[in-house]
């Protein structure tokens, strides 16, 4: 089963469907049978340095100026926690996250991953995972294409096909104000 998994697991990694493209990003899908959530990306280029992106994607100061639906977000020792404030009528989600950066040849890959067993909280729902990874690639010292792919369970209230209907609109308001909020600070 296990050597299965391994075989197969490229197959399933890049089995991505074209969702919709608007301003430039392009979205795309992936459902998977064993999450009840889709899983979601969205590409782009922006006008800016792999490493000045970087800067930003690795500072939770920024969030609040370009990650979808964020109202907080700070370090806390090694971790990241976020606060997010969904469309009403959901209530604030909250996340703590473990950041790990890979650099390769080519790129740069950022992973966000949830860290469960979060002690209940007043300030918002836990989610209970979260998965998002931000893959840099250069294309030359001042544009760089970036994906943002992601996968996760807000946790409560809504079930898991509305969250897909919306879902798309995370990584998409994610890259769009990413590029907007670099393209003021330069």
């Amino acid at each position: 089963m296990i050597k299965l998994f391994v075989l197969l697991f490229p197959i399933i990694l890049f089995s991505w469907e074209e969702y919709k493209s608007v301003d430039d990003i392009h979205i795309y899908k992936q459902d998977k049978s064993q999450f009840d959530f889709a899983q979601f990306k969205a590409e782009t280029i922006i006008s800016v340095s792999i490493d000045e992106i970087t800067k930003h994607i690795i500072n939770p100061k920024t969030y609040i100026y370009w990650l979808s639906d964020c109202i907080n977000a700070r370090q806390d020792n090694d971790n990241i926690y976020i606060l997010m404030q969904p469309p009403w009528p959901l209530r604030k989600r909250q996340v703590m996250s473990k950041l790990n950066i890979k650099t390769y040849a080519n790129k740069k890959e950022i992973t966000l991953s949830s860290i469960n067993k979060q002690p209940p909280s007043s300030n918002g729902i836990w989610f209970n995972y979260l998965y998002a990874m931000f893959t840099l690639e250069p294309i030359n010292e001042t544009h760089t294409k970036v994906t943002l792919s992601l996968v996760g369970d807000p946790g409560g209230f809504p079930p898991a096909w509305i969250v897909n209907l919306m879902a798309w609109e995370i990584p998409y308001k994610s890259l769009r104000d990413l590029k907007l909020y670099l393209k003021n600070k330069n």
